[in-house]
């Protein structure tokens, strides 16, 4: 019997093996377990390559300004499985994991036994699900990989948001802008609006054949609403058919502006589906979020930023940031990442922004080897150690600026032996 979240973790540590299984046949006979939470939530969906988790916050943020009780489901996590799961941003309490996991135990042992067992990442949804059902008003739910096939494609909500579409995934979603619309685009149910970032013509063009299908109203960035900035400047000017105002960010990253748009749209929306949101709270809330591991300062002597890019699109975006706010500065970047993301093209982009880049490792089954990192990059002063937490250890001696990105995973292992040295 599991009572504890030492053995919480050793049984869903030895079904990662399972790895990613596309496909909603095993999470419905988990909900159905559970006399289907699913159907009693208030829910809003949000997938995309990449600022899911960031719309997410700043909606969040809002909502609870608002004095709305809020359930979110996030993946992966930069710490513990717990805050995968959290109400009004409190993981879920390790007593509370526990009790809703058992819960599922016999059905997870007959799918086992049918040879068709459920994955680590099917379970906690579903225990995010019958968890944020008992207590929060409105659950942000963000999508793990494309949106159709995806664990979380059960919910039934009412407002989706799709923000970016980029070339992750291939090997599951298709290589095409059109082939990943159309698994993203799975999350756009029968008249329930969906809001939609900047996006590729190709993609657009998918996901409004299936809206139209659906009758789903779209709202589409550049379109129905827009932002306004001089120069990436604070605040931006926030604009669609019936508004005009600032708004100002309390976190950086110039990409956080076009995933604050996608909120700001998505909270207004909000106020069609029987919510209340004021244009006060929406604002107090995009103001007072803050993302850990997003453009994220973790460290002033040496100034150290961590940044989550873990894909092409990811790594344009920290680059922009980059140049927009450190011009001028020295700087060296720390970079490891999955030995199965576009690994040319991510090092192609920072080989001639940074003056130094240290190549290096971490303990997962995905990371690739430092050297093999090494030997793409064409940067003139390139070092190789394999051992993360060795290159992390020598950031006291140094006096040049330092970003430390690739691979969300890492990061947040960097950003943990960052924190444990202060």
């Amino acid at each position: 019997m599991i009572q504890t979240i030492q053995q919480v973790n050793q049984f869903l540590d030895k079904r990662e093996t399972i790895g990613i299984k596309p496909g909603l046949q095993r999470i419905k006979r988990l909900l159905k377990a559970c006399n289907h939470p699913e159907k009693k939530l208030k829910a809003i969906h949000i997938a995309g390559t990449n600022g899911k988790g960031s719309t997410l916050a700043f909606m969040a943020s809002a909502l609870q300004q608002a004095n709305y009780t809020v359930g979110t489901f996030t993946s992966p996590s930069l710490t513990t499985r717990n805050e995968m799961i959290q109400l009004d941003g409190q993981s879920i309490t390790d007593e509370s994991f526990i009790r809703y996991l058992l819960l599922l135990l016999e059905e997870i042992e007959r799918l086992d036994l049918k040879g068709d067992p459920p994955s680590s990442f099917e379970i906690i949804v579903v225990v995010a699900l019958n968890y944020l059902k008992d207590h929060a008003d409105i659950a942000l739910i963000e999508a793990g990989m494309g949106g159709k096939d995806d664990a979380t494609n059960v919910v039934k909500p009412i407002l989706s948001i799709i923000t970016t579409i980029g070339k992750d995934h291939q090997h599951f979603l298709g290589n095409s802008y059109e082939a990943i619309a159309s698994h993203k685009a799975g999350i756009i149910k029968a008249q329930t609006p969906v809001i939609i970032g900047e996006l590729p013509k190709q993609a657009v063009s998918v996901i409004k054949t299936i809206a139209q299908e659906k009758r789903a109203p779209l709202f589409q960035l550049g379109v129905e609403f827009s932002y306004q900035l001089e120069n990436n400047k604070n605040p931006f000017h926030f604009i669609n058919a019936n508004h005009r105002f600032p708004v100002s960010l309390g976190t950086r990253g110039v990409y956080q502006i076009h995933n604050a748009t996608l909120a700001v749209q998505a909270l207004l929306q909000l106020n069609e589906s029987n919510l209340s949101l004021t244009k006060q709270s929406i604002l107090t809330g995009i103001a007072d979020t803050s993302i850990s591991g997003r453009f994220e300062q973790v460290l002033d002597q040496p100034l150290v930023i961590v940044d989550s890019a873990h894909n092409a699109e990811g790594i344009a975006q920290f680059i922009q940031s980059i140049r927009a706010y450190y011009p001028s500065e020295k700087k060296q970047l720390i970079m490891a990442m999955f030995k199965d993301k576009p690994i040319e093209e991510m090092i192609q982009l920072v080989d001639p922004v940074f003056d130094q880049i240290i190549f290096t490792s971490f303990d997962h089954p995905r990371a690739a080897k430092a050297i093999d990192l090494f030997h793409v990059s064409t940067n003139e002063n390139k070092q190789v150690m394999e051992d993360y937490r060795e290159v992390l250890d020598h950031l006291k001696n140094q006096s040049m600026m330092t970003c430390i990105t690739g691979s969300l995973n890492f990061v947040g292992k960097s950003r943990k032996k960052i924190q444990g040295n202060k």
